[in-house]
Formats: C-alpha cells, sequence, structure tokens
C-alpha cells in the first residue's frame, strides 16, 4: 500500500513527518511525499495572499500524487475538506492537531464552525485525530463528517540519552494555554528543593518567576540536548489535545508530568505521579515532580508500549477504516 504525505509546515512539522514515515513504514504502507509549499512563517497582507497561493499550489501538488494522501495539517482550519472533493472510493485525509486551536489560527472563527456543520462525508475526506478528546470535539464541529483516530505518530526506535541532571524543563513556544500562575506558583518551590526550572522555546515572557528563560528559536539537535538533559519534561497546559515535546521526550527516554487528558493517561497513565488531575494545586503539582523523579522510571518499557499502541492503530486506520 502507498499514501501520499503533504505537509504544509514543513518546519514546525518536520520531526512529526518523521514519525509520521517510520510509522506508516512499520505497518507497511509506503509514503511518498508531495511537493510542499509551506503556509508557515507568512506574515502581513501581502503575506496572506502568497499563502493562500501556497495552499492552492498543495491542492494541485497532492492530486498530481494520484494515491490517496494525508494532509499533516488544516491550512484552511475548519474550512480545509473544501478543498478535497473527491470520489468516495478515495481515502484522504486531513489530520487535526488541535480542534480548539491553542493559539490563533486561520479558518477557525465562527463563519467558519458554520460551514463546517454543513460539510458531508459524501465526496470529503476523512478527518483524523489522536485523541480522545479530540475526536469529541472535532464531531461537534464537523457532525456530519467521518472521524478517526490514530495515535500520535512515534519514531521506531527509542534514543540513548544520558541521564538528566536537576533541570525541570518547559520546550516550545509560548501558547496562551500555557500555564503561566502554576509555572510561577512552582518555579521558587523547584529552586529550594535544589533543582533547576528551565523554558526554551521563542515567545516566552522575560520574567516568570524562579525559570530561567531562553526565549529563542532551537534547533532540531538544540532541542533534543535539552531534552537530554532534563530530569523532568514539564507539559504546563492548562488545556491540550496532544504534545509533540511529550512525545519528543517519550522516544529520548526523559520522563514527563502533565496534566490529566486522555492523551497523557493513554501514553503515560501507568507511570506514578506522571498524571496530575487538571485543577491540581502548585503544591500538588510538585509533589508529582518529586514523585517522579524519586521513582525509577522505565523508559524502554514505557516507549514500546505506547508504539505498540500507535502501530495497531495506525494498521487498523489503512486497511481497515
Amino acid at each position: 500500500m502507498s499514501v501520499g504525505l503533504n505537509n504544509p509546515l514543513p518546519e514546525a512539522l518536520r520531526h512529526y513527518q518523521t514519525e509520521l514515515i517510520e510509522t506508516l513504514d512499520r505497518v507497511s504502507v509506503v509514503t511518498k511525499i508531495s511537493a510542499n509549499h509551506p503556509v508557515e512563517n507568512i506574515t502581513g497582507r501581502l503575506g496572506a495572499a502568497h499563502k493562500l497561493y501556497n495552499v492552492v499550489r498543495n491542492s494541485r501538488a497532492r492530486r498530481a500524487l494520484n494515491i490517496p494522501t494525508i494532509q499533516l495539517w488544516p491550512s484552511m482550519g475548519l474550512l480545509e475538506p473544501l478543498l478535497w472533493k473527491t470520489s468516495s472510493n478515495n481515502r484522504h485525509s486531513i489530520i487535526y492537531h488541535d480542534p480548539v486551536p491553542i493559539r490563533k489560527q486561520i479558518g477557525f472563527d465562527c463563519v467558519s464552525e458554520m460551514i463546517a456543520h454543513r460539510i458531508n462525508s459524501s465526496k470529503s475526506p476523512r478527518l483524523l485525530v489522536h485523541s480522545p478528546d479530540a475526536e469529541s470535539e472535532l464531531a461537534k464541529l464537523f457532525p456530519r463528517m467521518k472521524i478517526e483516530m490514530a495515535l500520535h505518530p512515534v519514531l521506531s526506535e527509542m534514543k540513548t540519552s544520558s541521564v538528566g541532571a536537576q533541570d525541570i524543563i518547559v520546550a516550545g513556544q509560548f501558547k496562551p494555554e500555557r500555564d503561566l500562575n502554576l509555572l510561577s506558583a512552582i518555579g521558587p518551590q523547584l529552586k529550594n528543593l535544589g533543582l533547576r526550572p528551565r523554558i526554551f522555546g521563542r515567545g516566552w515572557p522575560d520574567t516568570i518567576t524562579g525559570w530561567e528563560i531562553d526565549s529563542r528559536y532551537l534547533s532540531e539537535n538544540e532541542l533534543d540536548q535539552r531534552i537530554d538533559a532534563a530530569a523532568i519534561v514539564l507539559i504546563p497546559y492548562k488545556n491540550y489535545f496532544q504534545s509533540g515535546i511529550a512525545i519528543r521526550a517519550l522516544e529520548r527516554g526523559r520522563p514527563v508530568v502533565s496534566p490529566e487528558n486522555s492523551f497523557t493517561k493513554l501514553i503515560f497513565g501507568h507511570v506514578d505521579g506522571a498524571v496530575y488531575p487538571a485543577d491540581s494545586p502548585p503544591e500538588q503539582v510538585v509533589a508529582h515532580i518529586k514523585l517522579v523523579m524519586s521513582s525509577q522510571y522505565q523508559a524502554l518499557a514505557t516507549f514500546s508500549r505506547y508504539r505498540d499502541q500507535v502501530d495497531r492503530s495506525w494498521h487498523d486506520l489503512m486497511y481497515e477504516g
């Protein structure tokens, strides 16, 4: 079986694309990459016009492959399926990472929602999500569309990394859903425990109490190095559907501490202390961090367990969906 991949965010989703290619390879699906015309890092009115031009070019590139194709990101948000008029036997797919965007994104306004409610699945692609929470939310937005779940892809092998020291890190660019109040509350507590709270990523505020902040873009290698040096990778969202950083930590054998949702329960729910209730006070979050640090984290077992689940979900999607 062959499937095309179209990635309109070749920089932001570079690692994700590799994870998906390796995942599909494990279930004997050959991938072919279509010509990618980026729609990221384009700003201003002229930029908006150029972005729309590239959306059209990507649509043409998908059709040129002439095989079922997976779009790795919905460039036009809830309006993306309108660009995919196709025969009912073509199993094209669009991946919706965040049905409710955690930052501003085109195509998620009230008018787009009204249009999405009217789109039916007869000649439109199926919509893919990576968690039960995302599936539930997307079904509300597309009540007439076919929505299926396949777990967030993962690399084939866990990377060997050195044991983390005393860094408690937050990685990735700033988004409005980041819980700044929580970070400010736990920063001094972590430092009092002899730990080193650190934040890496673009757009973060200059000062968050107790945290060292490196507010810049990190290369792939730099990001991996920061994760390798972490005792804990903290995912401090108030609400989210999945986390590429959490998956990268899994791939590099580093433990994660995160608020509870269907994504984190699936991957880390069996790890003592890794998942805390979303409304936990700061003291409880710190207690979870201490528990994970004091436990013997079974990195390879956790990675292998999730990879097996990922492979089953993608196999079922590609061969039975």
